[in-house]
């Protein structure tokens, strides 16, 4: 009787251990994760003003910042043009 109890409080106590360390390794890892995010938020405060993204893209060739066709209609009319007949 008393082994048996014993034998029921030590997977009681295994169970919890397993689960704490599950916990454990998911707080390694959101820490990491975190420290990460912060770290890159710290890089781009100290590169500020240094040009980032598109400020270090080249401009369109020949400054074209015309936007490209969305449909096939749009398309059809830049390429042949819009003819109306009357």
């Amino acid at each position: 009787m008393e082994c048996d109890s014993v034998r029921v409080e030590r997977e009681l106590l295994t169970g919890k251990y397993q689960q704490n360390e599950v916990n454990i390794k998911k707080s390694d890892t959101s820490s990491k994760v975190v420290q990460d995010v912060c770290n890159m938020q710290l890089a781009y405060k100290e590169n500020k003003g240094k040009g980032l993204g598109y400020n270090q893209v080249a401009p369109p060739y020949n400054h074209n910042y015309t936007k490209n066709p969305d449909t096939e209609e749009e398309l059809e009319n830049e390429l042949y043009g819009v003819w109306q007949t009357l």
